[in-house]
């Protein structure tokens, strides 16, 4: 039998076969060490890669809401400014609730959307506080309060009141999860209705002694919040001593109770002047 011996011969059109893949594969090499990096400038068409979006979380009370005026809320406000301090877009939840005390809004921060959206925020704001007095009104009125200023009542509620907002202020810090958030908490210019509204309602001596409440109140306030490292927002001082006799009428709403959008804006204004921190 004849054996057949093997040659180094490569047939033709194996031959040419093999020419055309190197080819293209050096083509292909030389294509790809050209290319431009994602988002590089020498690409054909191409756009730099989207800025970060900044996100703002709103949370607490019917202030924030902005209840009692057809108006757009501080919160909403304050993020178009964060926008325009950026120059990235923004993206703005109002969580704020009508009623809401600090009870209710600890209870809040539970509920997983509103968690998420505190998890990816950059700014916090929180409102909250002044509907935590309520109940106590009715033994003001009928002066059974107690205390030698008839506010003793009211006092009763302001350990509960750091309590509940010391630990808002902690839930928000353990969402984060170690991703830089800043909070900016707002006390009041008063916790319950002010100006001409208050007066002509309740008399002189509520002013008086709603304004003393909300300056221990403030107190309480602003103490829990730097404790717990956020920007106390001083809007009583924004409200009233800055304004005219303290008389903080011409910002509030019809109900005497809430902003209205003069209010709102300056809310929204006072809070931008504490900065953009953590946000470059």
């Amino acid at each position: 039998m004849n054996s057949r011996q093997p040659s180094n011969r490569i047939p033709v059109a194996t031959g040419l076969r093999l020419l055309f893949l190197i080819g293209f594969l050096a083509a292909g090499l030389l294509s790809w060490a050209h290319a431009p990096t994602w988002g590089g400038s020498t690409a054909v068409n191409s756009s730099p890669n989207p800025p970060l979006e900044t996100r703002v979380v709103g949370l607490g009370d019917s202030v924030p809401a902005a209840a009692g005026c057809a108006c757009t809320s501080f919160v909403e406000l304050f993020g178009h400014d964060v926008g325009r301090h950026t120059g990235r877009p923004n993206h703005t939840d109002n969580d704020a609730r009508n009623g809401l005390n600090t009870t209710g809004l600890l209870a809040q921060l539970q509920d997983q959307t509103v968690a998420k959206e505190v998890a990816y925020a950059d700014l916090v704001t929180v409102t909250i506080g002044a509907n935590d007095f309520a109940t106590a009104q009715r033994d003001y009125f009928a002066g059974t309060c107690g205390g030698g200023d008839g506010l003793e009542c009211f006092r009763a509620a302001l350990p509960s009141l750091r309590a509940n907002l010391t630990a808002v202020l902690d839930r928000i810090r353990t969402l984060a999860a170690g991703h830089p958030v800043g909070v900016r908490v707002t006390n009041y210019w008063n916790v319950f209705e002010d100006g001409e509204v208050a007066r002509q309602q309740h008399g002189d001596a509520f002013v008086r002694d709603s304004d003393q409440l909300t300056q221990e109140a403030n107190a309480v306030i602003c103490d829990a919040a730097v404790r717990a490292g956020a920007v106390c927002i001083d809007l009583d001082t924004a409200f009233k001593r800055g304004s005219p006799r303290g008389d903080p009428t011409g910002l509030l709403a019809s109900d005497g109770d809430h902003p209205n959008q003069a209010g709102q804006e300056l809310i929204a204004a006072t809070v931008a002047a504490a900065g953009y921190a953590p946000l470059p």
